[in-house]
């Protein structure tokens, strides 16, 4: 009997969410004209490279070929997502090494598979927090300078989620829930002061943590967004690749519509999810 694999609800409850998110953004640039700050959904690729780092800490340590075999996968889709903007755009090796996210699809995976690569060498300090500390440090640092690379960022927010995920348990029992408060207020003030705030990763990254544990203690057991997390890597890549076909031929103009086909889009990734579920196709 081939051996299940070992899912941890709240995570997936998470990526359900993050995956909402993501569509959501994504319906907004690819359907409509609205002009808005797209910092607004910053906490959505974070939450899920801190989110990859966590598993990674939890589940894949001393599986070596397993994190080899999941960056070969990420690679691929990255790739051969990016076939049009390989044949059509100037691109020089400074956008991969930055991470040009104005030039490439997909770029979310980029960052996910150094992170995934680099831990192959954390194994034997992964729970010294002294190494959590200066990834924070480092964080901030940057802010200041100003420097601007996608990739730098986001394999440090991996990275900080491997150190959380190796140090700390993530676990939302109902104990913690004297936290919702707290959390919630970490959650929404991000929005008020995103415009106002110098260290702003650092800021986004408390959010996202804080988001965590709100949106499980708010939707403990929710199935729905369960089944959403544990395909939201195919299920990620199958919304970019409709919308942005569907963009050419259809526009949103009303709040309503937007609601609606919204809520329309998200429910027929969920039925793709139930359809993979059903024949056990496991993709994450």
């Amino acid at each position: 009997m081939k051996m299940q694999k070992v899912r941890i609800l709240s995570y997936d409850i998470f990526r359900g969410i993050l995956l909402i998110g993501m569509v959501v953004f994504h319906i907004i640039v690819n359907l409509t004209s609205l002009n808005f700050n797209q910092e607004l959904f910053y906490w959505v690729p974070l939450g899920f490279v801190l989110l990859l780092g966590v598993i990674l800490a939890k589940f894949m340590e001393n599986k070596s070929l397993g994190k080899i075999k999941l960056a070969i996968k990420l690679l691929a889709i990255f790739l051969i997502g990016n076939i049009p903007n390989f044949l059509h755009k100037d691109i020089n090796l400074n956008d991969f090494i930055i991470g040009n996210s104005e030039i490439f699809s997909f770029e979310i995976l980029i960052p996910m598979i150094l992170v995934i690569l680099i831990t192959l060498f954390f194994t034997n300090f992964r729970k010294n927090k002294l190494f959590l500390s200066i990834l924070f440090f480092l964080l901030i640092f940057i802010n200041y300078p100003g420097v601007h690379s996608y990739n730098l960022l986001f394999t440090i927010y991996g990275l900080i989620g491997y150190f959380i995920g190796s140090a700390f348990n993530l676990n939302p029992h109902p104990g913690k829930k004297r936290l919702l408060i707290p959390v919630f207020v970490f959650s929404v003030i991000p929005f008020l002061i995103i415009q106002y705030f110098q260290l702003f990763d650092f800021l986004i990254l408390i959010q996202v943590l804080s988001m965590y544990f709100l949106f499980n203690f708010l939707f403990e057991n929710n199935q729905i967004l369960a089944i959403l997390g544990q395909y939201s890597l195919f299920l990620y890549v199958t919304h970019i690749v409709l919308l942005k076909s569907l963009s050419a031929y259809y526009q949103i103009n009303y709040f309503v519509e937007f609601i609606g086909f919204s809520l329309f889009f998200i429910t027929i990734l969920y039925l793709m999810a139930l359809v993979l579920k059903k024949r056990t196709l496991k993709l994450l």
